[in-house]
């Protein structure tokens, strides 16, 4: 049986000792032919293509026919990995025998032999059913071939079946010969045609021949592709028509250095590197496979310039009320260029025919925009994109107008705002004095008063903004303020709307029940009055700790805010913050409600209603969510967007 066996052995030497070890025995079945002795019937002038098989032995195999054993004309024996193959076409009739012997890897070999028996047989048949083509208005003559059976033959065409107009058949040569006078391509002719031989009775057949006529040879396209030195070239020369394969031939001129023409699918490929500028203009010849060659001639050219670059600056400033003008230059491809900048930055214009950004900006904005440009061959030649960042810095100013009053001995925290510029910014007091007791101090980039007033009265000073940038960007501000500090017992309630406190653009720590509220019990609410223009954005928050004092005291009371008018009734045109461009205000205005219709956090963002540019005033309410706020309610509240 074959197989692979590991049997033990045991040997035992003359003293006793013994020693065990496997041993492996490898048994092979015995080398075979699989394919039978009598080969499958083949006729002549038919290709054949067959395989002879062995199982067993030792693999690899190697197949060759025995010494003095020939196959059948026409007909070769071969070696073929594992397999003896018998190809070819068979050319006399009759039955031949012929002998294949095999030889395995095994050591020492082993080595088989077999008769085999093939029978060529003379039935009468057309091995080749597609005529040549044929060419619209050139002569054409071939042959309807047939073979085997009894020559002469008779070839006739079939019932209802006909030639290409302007192209006969001989009855007796099977020749077909003429001028085809239209072309069928794409399409090829397909038609029955009798074919019987001379035998007693004659055989007969009546194959389905195919044949196509073309349009004269002619180009596709006339063009091709511009470049740019040293990059990779591709453009292609589409031929039709004619009888393929065609020939090409630079006749006048020359290609590109580094580009050649080569044979691709049924035009040519010009393709390679080119390494030297100019306009090259050739004349190329294509030639088909007609006996007597159909030629056709067109005039090319090609373009081959330095590869584009695109330069210019990648980031600019400039101040809101300042011109700005730069260009992109671009060298390499062929003039003109058509540039083009997405997107283009605010109150700015781009002249895409020279690469030109102009304008005066009205207001700070930043803008990262692509530059692209393309020249004018033929694909266009484009150059690596450029990423240009333009920032406009606003106005600098001072948006804080006015200081609500303070109480003589109170904790007080005031923080100013600011906008435009360019960070970081520095406060001062240019002039005029603070409260006794107050400090001017920066935190957090603006500018903050400080501290708890021993003495009242009103103050006035000049507070000085100046930006952190330098030459003709840097810019300063300054604002006039008043702060009035009054005794705790000129201090009202701003509980009401009638009663609110006045607000500018701030950030101040505040007391939803200060000591001189007279009420003992029940909740508490400060109100303050603003006002902004219609379909202006205002930012509000409030926060239940004073972040802005050291140590913080967190609180656990927490802050509701919120808008109403005059009479009372609150807004719905607010929305959750921060309020990207496009955002819809639909939302009540307060937060700290439960339902999912509510804003949650204690900042939000006020889109004031109306229309025109008349201010509208508004008022601001902040109390406490658990409804039982004493003087211990300390919280931050700020304000930004306002007048």
């Amino acid at each position: 049986m074959p197989g692979t066996f590991i049997p033990n052995f045991t040997v035992t030497d003359s003293k006793g000792t013994t020693a065990t070890a496997g041993v492996e025995i490898d048994i092979y079945s015995r080398l075979v032919f699989t394919t039978p002795a009598n080969l499958p019937d083949q006729n002549i002038a038919l290709p054949a293509y067959m395989y002879i098989s062995v199982n067993g032995g030792l693999q690899p195999y190697t197949f060759s026919l025995s010494p003095g054993s020939t196959t059948p004309p026409g007909l070769t024996f071969s070696d073929a990995r594992g397999a003896g193959l018998i190809q070819g076409t068979p050319k006399t009739p009759g039955n031949y025998t012929f002998t294949v012997q095999v030889t395995d890897s095994f050591t020492p070999p082993f080595n088989i032999l077999q008769s085999f028996s093939l029978n060529v047989l003379n039935n009468l048949v057309l091995p080749n059913t597609t005529l040549p083509d044929a060419v619209q208005n050139v002569s054409y003559t071939e042959y309807i071939q047939p073979a085997g059976g009894t020559p002469p033959y008779r070839i006739v065409l079939g019932q209802n079946a006909s030639l290409p107009g302007g192209l006969l058949l001989d009855t007796t040569t099977g020749k077909v010969y003429g001028t085809p006078t239209t072309p069928t391509a794409p399409f090829y002719v397909p038609m029955f045609v009798v074919i019987t031989d001379s035998a007693s009775p004659p055989a007969s057949i009546n194959p389905l021949v195919t044949l196509t006529v073309q349009p004269p040879v002619s180009f596709l396209a006339t063009t091709l592709p511009d470049s740019a030195r040293g990059l990779n070239y591709s453009g292609t020369i589409s031929v039709t028509g004619g009888r393929a394969p065609y020939a090409i031939q630079v006749t006048n001129g020359a290609l590109p250095d580094g580009l050649t023409a080569r044979r691709f699918g049924s035009g040519f490929n010009v393709s390679g590197v080119p390494t030297k500028d100019g306009l090259f203009q050739f004349t190329i010849k294509v030639s088909d496979s007609y006996e007597t060659p159909n030629t056709v001639t067109n005039n090319f050219q090609i373009r081959i310039s330095d590869q584009m670059v695109l330069s210019g600056p990648t980031l600019a400033q400039t101040l809101y009320n300042q011109s700005y003008t730069t260009t992109f230059p671009v060298t390499g491809g062929f003039q003109p260029y058509t540039w083009k900048m997405n997107p283009v930055p605010p109150n700015f214009t781009f002249d895409p025919t020279t690469g030109t950004l102009s304008g005066t900006p009205n207001g700070g904005s930043y803008t990262t925009s692509v530059v692209t440009v393309h020249d004018n061959s033929s694909p266009p030649l484009t150059a690596n994109y450029l990423v240009f960042s333009l920032q406009v810095f606003a106005k600098l100013g001072i948006i804080t107008s006015s200081l609500p009053s303070i109480a003589m001995g109170s904790t007080t925290w005031l923080g100013m705002a600011s906008t435009g510029g360019g960070f970081p910014h520095q406060w001062s007091v240019s002039s005029g004095s603070l409260p006794p007791g107050m400090t001017f101090s920066m935190i957090s980039g603006d500018g903050t008063i400080s501290g708890s007033p021993t003495t009242a009265g009103s103050y006035t000073f000049t507070v000085a903004l100046s930006d952190g940038n330098t030459g003709n960007l840097h810019q300063t501000a300054s604002q006039q303020l008043t702060l009035t500090v009054k005794d705790r017992g000129q201090m009202t309630r701003n509980d009401t709307i009638s009663t609110a406190t006045p607000l500018s653009n701030i950030r101040l720590l505040a007391s939803v029940s200060p000591f001189s509220d007279p009420h003992t019990t029940g909740p508490d609410l400060d109100v303050y009055s603003m006002s902004a223009a219609p379909g202006s954005v205002v930012q509000v928050f409030a926060a239940g700790n004073n972040d802005f004092l050291q140590p913080p005291e967190p609180n656990s009371l927490e802050p509701v805010v919120e808008i109403v008018d005059s009479t009372g009734n609150r807004y719905q045109t607010c929305a959750q913050a921060p309020a990207p461009p496009g955002t819809v205000f639909n939302l009540p205005c307060v937060n700290r409600l439960p339902g999912v219709s509510y804003i949650q956090q204690p900042s939000y963002s006020f889109q004031v209603p109306g229309t025109g540019t008349t201010p509208i005033t508004f008022y601001v309410r902040v109390s406490d969510a658990r409804g039982d706020a004493r003087p211990d309610f300390i919280y931050t509240f700020g304000v930004f967007g306002v007048n």
